[in-house]
């Protein structure tokens, strides 16, 4: 495993031997299989799985748990999860104890990464409180409540749903293909860091990417975070702490807080070569709908500078409200290409959703300005 993993092969072979030490697993989990009756053989692995997570999770050594002197004297923000595993997964990693270790791991390590880089203003806590496997598939996992947890975390390495985080039933589906790694690789955990960032409410940054544009060729890709690439990335993006700080302690069911948080005033300032704004320019935006990685031709708005270069926006362009499956994070579009024309001049710039949410979130009675400077 990589460097980042708390708890180093090694150390899990020597926390395995400590576990059996203490419960005697091999003798214990003979009993838990000799009873005839399903009832029992379940309700007694049931009670056992609680005894292992309740002190796993109370002895951080054992799971290399010590928390930052930072983080611990901040407050927590708690969430209860939830977690169930195909049997065939636990399998694949070395039967049921291995794969509590291995997931307690994992779960501490989710928790440094959001923890570890000081920039949220509370410490977030991630605990598991009910581990349980099952035979049957991952889509009637997911169709089941779980009122114990504020979180479902479904580990199912041949799933047969897509994996990702699923808002409308506050749910992730851990699939990590076996050829992969499986569910417990460094890129494994890395993406399933990502995807607790979407519970706390954290966008697809990368979902603003173009590779694809008619207007004026260029391409456009988020800096590196772990919302928009999570792979041997260890930073949040300004945006996603902003949203991540906003949403706190609580798990939000209702709109998503994305379609919230916009500057009250958002503008293009068309300047000249030389620095000085640029009167009744024309300004034409084209708009980058979720996912697509393109660019579409046909503009979403346009008009003209003022007397004074700026170009106010009457109504929000992103297009907040507009909650359909299409429109991840009840939002229209999540960048802009911003074209700004005055005679033979043209300029153009970007203008991405992570940018003025950021803006908003370091001032937030600030008025979002977009500088266009024309050659």
């Amino acid at each position: 495993m990589g460097a980042e993993s708390y708890l180093s092969l090694n150390n899990e072979s020597i926390t395995q031997r400590k576990l059996l030490r203490y419960w005697s697993l091999k003798g214990e989990i003979m009993e838990i299989n000799r009873p005839a009756s399903r009832g029992v053989r379940r309700a007694m692995r049931r009670l056992f799985i609680t005894a292992v997570v309740t002190v796993l999770s109370a002895v951080p050594v054992l799971v290399g748990a010590l928390p930052t002197a930072s983080a611990a004297t901040l407050p927590t923000w708690h969430f209860k999860v939830t977690v169930r595993m195909a049997q065939s997964t636990a399998d694949l990693n070395g039967g049921l104890v291995f794969a509590l270790s291995k997931t307690l791991t994992q779960m501490d390590t989710v928790n440094h990464r959001f923890n570890d880089p000081g920039v949220l203003k509370d410490k977030t806590s991630f605990e598991i409180t009910t581990f349980d496997t099952y035979t049957d598939r991952a889509s009637d996992e997911l169709a089941k409540p779980h009122p114990a947890g504020d979180f479902l975390l479904i580990y199912d390495e041949n799933a047969n749903t897509g994996g990702g985080w699923l808002g409308d039933r506050q749910a992730i589906v851990h699939k990590w293909p076996t050829l992969q790694g499986g569910s417990f690789a460094p890129d494994a955990t890395d993406g399933l860091v990502h995807e607790f960032g979407h519970s706390r409410e954290a966008t697809d940054e990368y979902a603003c990417d173009v590779d694809t544009n008619p207007v004026n060729g260029a391409g456009y890709h988020e800096s590196p975070s772990i919302m928009s690439y999570p792979y041997g990335v260890r930073n949040w993006s300004a945006y996603s702490v902003g949203l991540i700080n906003a949403d706190a302690g609580t798990v939000n069911t209702s709109s998503a807080l994305a379609s919230r948080y916009f500057p009250p005033v958002m503008r293009i300032r068309a300047l000249s070569s030389t620095g000085s704004n640029v009167s009744h320019a024309t300004v034409t935006l084209y708009p980058v709908k979720w996912f697509s990685l393109s660019v579409t031709s046909t503009p979403a708005l346009s008009g003209y500078t003022d007397s004074s270069g700026y170009y106010k926006f009457s109504s929000n362009p992103f297009g907040p409200g507009a909650a359909t499956p299409r429109n991840p994070w009840d939002l229209a579009y999540c960048n802009f290409l911003v074209k700004v024309t005055s005679g033979k001049r043209t300029a153009y710039q970007w203008m991405s959703l992570p940018a003025v949410g950021s803006a908003y979130f370091k001032n937030p009675t600030g008025t979002y300005t977009l500088n266009v400077k024309l050659p």
